[in-house]
């Protein structure tokens, strides 16, 4: 499959009722059984009415489609220029289109931009013989509230939660941290990296966390040279990575050990601190830090806009199993075309 890069909108939602001091049920729209392929999450959506998947990108806030689908989906000749200054990876934006339906099971985001990809035509990816359409960004999960649970490989979609109780519904300790979304519509919240506070978000398109290297030399005091900070190989590519443990904290969550790419020629330019987190200056849609797939397979997740709160829980992550396409046929995680 094509590496995935990274990559507006109202949502047809029934009101939720709000009564302080008690507690109110969750509405449940969206149940979707997810697959997980080399570290990516892929939706299974409909979009314009056609069946297919999109990539879950949480650490960007502009959605995107590849060009080569436009066709199929109706939308060829529909596309126009957009009104801001935006990129994909190093290529500038210059195309968008307006979607008129994307469906995840019960949840339909009605007209919706999306960008379209600035690339060459070529062959763009599939997944168990079904279109990978593009990737559907955090800004979608501005206007509903997401639990994510990739132990299970599930994702779940509520009514925004706008009651005075907590919403997570299953056993264990929660984590409570606040969350808030950029000009982007990127989702952030805020994790102290070995000891250093910094802003976040969820890396759902590889399975590995990555940090700035920039933010790590300066704010961490070490680099891709220093002692205990591995050179390898990264999976399916020629590229040679630097690897480090670190610990992660944020409030009564504390997980050590995890295994942390130091993240070359990022964008990310550091700044902040004066008691505040480490941030990408004067940038929108960028976060120094992100917690990779990997990781969140450890971890139970309920983000709410609304609420302002991320919850995390940690669990025991599940033994893979077969997974459903987006019309219902079981096709074998990792098994991209």
């Amino acid at each position: 499959m094509r590496k995935l890069l990274w990559g507006i909108l109202a949502l047809v939602l029934a009101p939720v009722g709000w009564a302080a001091g008690k507690p109110c049920e969750l509405k449940l729209i969206g149940a979707m059984e997810v697959v997980v392929d080399h570290g990516a999450i892929l939706l299974p959506v409909r979009l314009e009415g056609h069946a297919g998947f999109m990539v879950l990108q949480l650490d960007a806030g502009l959605p995107w489609l590849y060009p080569e689908y436009l066709e199929e989906l109706g939308l060829a000749g529909k596309t126009h220029r957009v009104e801001y200054d935006g990129s994909i990876g190093s290529q500038k934006v210059e195309r968008q289109v307006t979607v008129k339906s994307t469906v995840l099971d019960k949840a339909n985001f009605t007209g919706w931009e999306y960008a379209v990809h600035p690339e060459e035509p070529g062959d763009p990816p599939r997944y168990a013989g079904y279109p990978v359409f593009g990737t559907l960004s955090s800004r979608f999960m501005n206007v509903v509230d997401m639990e994510l649970n990739l132990a299970e490989r599930r994702i779940n979609l509520f009514n925004p939660n706008r009651c005075s109780t907590t919403p997570v519904y299953w056993g264990g300790a929660v984590t409570a941290v606040p969350l808030y979304a950029d000009a982007t519509g990127l989702l952030l919240f805020q994790m102290e990296v070995e000891g250093t506070l910094f802003e976040a978000s969820l890396n759902t398109t590889g399975p590995l966390s990555l940090i700035s290297d920039q933010a790590v030399k300066r704010y961490l005091g070490f680099d891709e040279n220093s002692p205990g900070v591995e050179r390898e190989t990264i999976s399916g590519s020629n590229e040679i990575a630097s690897f480090r443990a670190m610990s992660l904290t944020a409030k009564g969550l504390n997980i050590r050990n995890t295994r942390v790419l130091i993240r070359g020629n990022s964008k990310c330019i550091p700044g902040g601190r004066q008691r505040g987190p480490v941030v990408c200056r004067d940038q929108f849609g960028l976060a120094p830090f992100s917690i990779g797939t990997d990781l969140m397979r450890k971890l139970r997740i309920y983000a709410s806009v609304a609420d302002k709160k991320i919850y995390f829980t940690r669990v025991e992550p599940a033994a893979a199993a077969a997974t459903a396409g987006p019309d219902g046929a079981n096709s074998a995680p990792n098994a991209a075309q």
